[in-house]
């Protein structure tokens, strides 16, 4: 079948409503913390999915492209992104939060940098930006199964420690 710009459109249109879909349960989670400062982003891209679809798929660029996915060996992820266009981002930071910092390059050149550690903001970001990344995919999906693995293991050591608590 020959595509052509109907087709096109129907395809990506397709493959978008595939990913949110796939994420479905993870928002309907989120559901339970709306209008909180740490999932912002999310309750923004519940109301225009295909906006935010853009915009994520943009971070995921840059991500790809300039990007320091970070996981450390206790299972710690980082993820920071460093460039001289402040524009760029300040958008970043306006749109997904974080943190943004100034420092200077060898040259006296200002270099911003922005950043995403630890904790539900990075992990839901991240949950978004796997179907658009390429090369740091991989990496980052391995990544997240070890630290869903580590949760599940630290709530089963949780519910334990309350069951011992509540037997005393």
């Amino acid at each position: 079948m020959p595509y052509n710009k109907t087709t096109l459109d129907k395809k990506k249109l397709e493959k978008i409503k595939q990913k949110q879909a796939e994420f479905r349960n993870v928002f309907r989670t989120l559901n339970t913390h709306k209008n909180t400062h740490t999932t912002d982003f999310i309750n923004k891209y519940h109301k225009r999915p295909q906006t935010w679809s853009n915009k994520i798929a943009y971070l995921a660029g840059l991500v790809d492209g300039e990007g320091c996915l970070k996981i450390e060996k206790w299972g710690t992820i980082r993820l920071a992104l460093g460039m001289t266009d402040e524009k760029t981002i300040d958008w970043i930071y306006n749109n997904f939060g974080g943190t943004k910092t100034e420092q200077k390059t060898a040259g006296g050149k200002p270099f911003y940098v922005w950043r995403m550690n630890q904790g539900k903001d990075l992990f839901y970001l991240l949950l978004l930006l796997i179907p658009f990344l390429v090369n740091k995919k991989k990496i980052l999906t391995e990544a997240l199964k070890n630290l869903i693995d580590k949760f599940s293991d630290m709530e089963h050591t949780l519910k334990n420690f309350k069951n011992n608590l509540e037997r005393r």
